[in-house]
């Protein structure tokens, strides 16, 4: 069970940590086209199930389970410039999460958002100082977490504006881009599974407990039905807002909360959100560092020692609070989308053709093995 359901958690609380936590990620990607963004959720759904799946066996058969490794088996003498993007990818997603992260204490709580800043930051160096065992019980306590909250969340919204809801599809509205087409909504879909790909790295640590196909299958597959469910749920939740603003608000769910649950229920999104910012900190940074001792091994020299590791974590949560202060809408709205395009050139479009083989090689050699084992 933990073969298909750890890394199938890490892929879902690093993404959805920078998105559905906020909603604004759900807005830029569904919940502006309205009733059109159902192209999106199709999209996700199926891009999110098929690419998973093949992410997750082609670091089975390929026993690539460090990001420099796995990416040199998909796209060769490339792999630096999918390292030059994992690092801005990285940086971003820290940026976001922080920037979110310090705007929902400060609203909610009073906190003064440097302090928040500094507050997240230190916690993310604290769980990635306390090693890999730290990580992944965080990670599959975040998943559970954050699962049941949205949905609690999406739940309390939509039961007190179900009717608003209706209304969107009842209309057709589109108001927030009424020159948006279904295939428009189907390629934001599509970006938005390209930039999001690469979450399946820091679940590569994970994957070596995957001995056969099934479980490989298996955890794609939950993944993306993890990821799914927020996601459609959270663009439903924005559509119950769809004309009163919603899609000019920095963190969405917010605004919805103070609508429909006041206070209290703020407060309760607040500490979920909290953990899942920590969280999606924390493992994204913890890819990284496996990048760095790789790189150092492959060298011929030691792996980084705590002090080292320490001071390495210090860099990157130092450029994450610098990007921090650029704001979520700037983040979201501009490095995403320059993001997607360039994972989708050196990431999704190999993992379907090089990656393809790969595993299709991995299997006939397979049979051929058993064959002549069968023939002796």
């Amino acid at each position: 069970m933990e073969a298909v359901v750890l890394p199938a958690a890490i892929f879902q609380v690093v993404l959805v940590g920078p998105g559905f936590a906020t909603g604004r990620e759900v807005v830029e990607f569904g919940g502006r086209f309205g009733v059109l963004g159902t192209w999106t959720l199709g999209v996700i759904l199926v891009g999110f199930a098929v690419l998973c799946v093949l992410a997750f066996e082609l670091a089975r058969v390929t026993r690539a389970y460090d990001y420099r490794t796995y990416i040199r088996n998909l796209i060769g003498p490339a792999w630096p410039v999918f390292d030059v993007l994992w690092i801005i990818f990285m940086l971003v997603i820290s940026g976001l999460v922080t920037s979110a992260g310090a705007t929902v204490l400060a609203d909610t709580f009073g906190f003064p958002e440097l302090l928040a800043v500094v507050g997240i930051l230190a916690a993310a160096g604290l769980i990635l100082y306390l090693g890999r065992r730290a990580i992944e019980a965080f990670d599959v306590a975040g998943s559970a977490l954050f699962s049941v909250g949205i949905c609690l969340f999406a739940v309390v919204v939509l039961v007190d504006r179900w009717d608003a809801v209706a209304e969107v599809f009842r209309t057709g509205d589109v108001r927030h881009s009424p020159s948006a087409s279904p295939l428009a909504a189907a390629w934001a879909g599509a970006l938005y599974v390209a930039y999001n790909l690469p979450t399946t790295v820091p679940a590569l640590f994970a994957l070596d407990r995957q001995t056969s196909r099934a479980q490989s299958v298996a955890s794609g597959l939950l993944g993306a039905v993890m990821v799914f469910v927020p996601f459609a749920l959270t663009f439903l939740a924005i559509l119950a807002f769809y004309g009163s603003g919603i899609t000019d608000e920095p963190i969405p769910w917010l605004t919805m909360f103070e609508a429909v649950g006041g206070g209290a229920l703020a407060a309760v999104f607040a500490a979920v959100f909290t953990y899942a910012v920590i969280d999606t900190s924390a493992a994204t940074v913890h890819a990284f560092l496996d990048r760095v001792d790789d790189a150092l091994v492959e060298g011929g020299r030691a792996k980084m020692d705590r002090r080292r590791r320490g001071l390495a974590v210090a860099v990157v949560l130092v450029s994450a609070f610098v990007l921090s202060r650029v704001g979520v809408i700037g983040l979201v709205a501009q490095g995403y989308t320059a993001l997607a395009y360039g994972f989708l050139v050196v990431f999704v479009l190999p993992l379907l053709t090089r990656g393809v083989y790969l595993i299709w090689r991995s299997r006939r050699r397979a049979l051929e093995t058993a064959q002549v084992v069968a023939e002796r």
